[in-house]
């Protein structure tokens, strides 16, 4: 069984004036990936105007060869926005019945993209962690490795990270000032610095998975796990303030360094 993330645990995101694409796979109560007899989807922006009219798509085969991955188009969006969507509806291989899906994706001036952790960071951090995560590949079976539990686990760390940061930006768009543009939009990321963050997130999950009790007294993987954990607080707090760009030209120009207090820079010629 080849691994692949088939629900990503933070928003689907496309370019500000470039056209994109979702993906979708379809799913089953007890039966897991299906195979995708018909498919139609709408998108949406924002305020509910539509801006691509009801289009077939055909489903393509996942990595593991069932016909269950749609890749939905979004066409060039030229303002920067939250809330847009879609509307999906396909029906199962040999079933009539529609099944729809609402998908929400935000327009962005840069994209959160997928993760990239991989085995090397997680040994660089806690150099016996393939060891663990040989012996729940071997619990799991399937044919699974260090390798790719290494980028499930990552893969998992991204969604945990880029939750934690939507709800820093919630709380820093609740205290703004007018013409503030704190927004995920507008959000200047430093993906680099993220990636530490997003490899002691994902050393956390590892152990949690290996825990006999919750309590770090009675199982050493509930105190690993709650010691990178406290670790990837740690560093998801030294990042510092968040910056954004209200200017739309990757200039940070606003920025949040404290709750209901925000400063506008302003650039001076000469």
């Amino acid at each position: 069984m080849t691994f692949f993330p088939e629900l990503e645990e933070s928003r689907p995101e496309v370019r500000k004036g470039v056209a994109g694409s979702i993906r979708f796979f379809a799913h089953d109560d007890a039966a897991g990936a299906v195979d995708i007899g018909s498919a139609s989807f709408e998108v949406f922006d924002s305020r509910g105007t539509s801006i691509q009219v009801s289009t077939v798509v055909s489903p393509t085969a996942d990595a593991n060869g069932t016909n269950s991955l749609l890749a939905l188009s979004i066409p060039a969006i030229s303002t920067l926005q939250e809330d847009g969507f879609v509307v999906l509806k396909w029906t199962r291989q040999g079933e009539s019945a529609d099944r729809v899906e609402t998908i929400y994706f935000d327009v962005v001036l840069q994209t959160w993209g997928g993760s990239t952790v991989s085995i090397n960071d997680l040994s660089q951090v806690r150099p016996d962690i393939g060891l663990v995560l040989d012996q729940q590949a071997d619990r799991i079976g399937g044919g699974q490795t260090r390798e790719t539990l290494a980028s499930i686990f990552g893969a998992r760390a991204h969604g945990e990270l880029y939750h934690w940061l939507r709800a820093q930006i919630s709380a820093e768009e609740s205290s703004k000032l007018d013409g503030s543009n704190i927004t995920r939009p507008r959000l200047i990321l430093d993906k680099r610095a993220l990636h530490r963050v997003e490899v002691l997130i994902a050393c956390s999950l590892v152990y949690e998975g290996d825990m006999t009790s919750t309590e770090a007294a009675e199982s050493d993987a509930a105190a690993l796990y709650q010691h990178f954990n406290d670790r990837a607080k740690s560093a998801f707090r030294s990042l510092g303030d968040l910056r954004y760009d209200s200017g739309e030209d990757r200039v940070a120009d606003t920025i949040k360094p404290s709750f209901g207090r925000v400063l506008k820079l302003r650039r001076v010629q000469g």
